[in-house]
């Protein structure tokens, strides 16, 4: 049986103003920064490149948090044992489990089968696979629409924040890409104990360089 969990409640306060609402979806800006420059730092080839190990435990967190959001469902079989019925959502219901219910299924149990184990399900247990497919897919989206977004902050931390625009944007081309060697530099450095190289410290100096450049 699955832990119960408790419903989600989102820690923050709804906007009084249109003013309000900006100040708060700035902050909400900064704290997605601070935790791609968290990334960054621990891995140095991301976000342009996202390693089979760093996407499995970013997924692994992104689990967590699908977890929350959608809880478990419960289901009860068929008579004729060919589909499960849908008896309710534990968030919904408060964790209150339906009598009758035959089965709990949430991400955590429909990511338990290997994608093989999972496709093998289709031909050995159509009815089980057909309320583990949408919760398998619409994690999947879940996934790629967080690590987008995470990869996003990061690129914003390094790159220039306007676009270049003809031959007159040639010296802030050359810029960005001699930052972006130095970038790598600065990490090679401090791999190799370089202590007055420290990543985290040049890419916030290159943030500030582009926002004074640039204003």
């Amino acid at each position: 049986m699955s832990a119960k969990i408790k419903p989600v409640t989102l820690e923050i306060t709804l906007p009084v103003s249109n003013r309000d609402a900006a100040y708060k979806f700035a902050r909400t800006g900064e704290t997605a920064s601070v935790i791609a420059r968290y990334v960054m730092d621990n891995n140095p080839s991301f976000p342009e490149e996202v390693s089979k190990e760093l996407k499995t435990e970013l997924s692994s967190g992104f689990q967590l948090r699908y977890q929350e959001l959608k809880g478990d469902t419960y289901y009860r079989l068929s008579e004729d044992k060919s589909h499960y019925i849908n008896l309710g959502n534990s968030i919904e219901l408060k964790n209150a489990q339906p009598v009758g219910t035959d089965k709990i299924i949430n991400v955590n149990v429909a990511y338990g089968y290997s994608q093989q184990a999972f496709g093998q399900l289709k031909n050995t247990d159509k009815a089980l696979y057909d309320v583990l497919s949408p919760v398998r897919t619409a994690f999947s989206k879940y996934v790629s629409n967080n690590l987008k977004g995470l990869q996003t902050a990061a690129r914003g931390l390094v790159a220039p924040t306007e676009k270049k625009r003809g031959a007159t944007n040639n010296f802030d081309v050359a810029l960005d890409t001699m930052f972006k060697a130095y970038d790598i530099r600065a990490i090679n450095a401090n791999n190799r104990g370089d202590v007055t190289a420290i990543p985290a410290k040049f890419r916030t100096a290159v943030t500030a360089f582009w926002t004074v450049y640039k204003g």
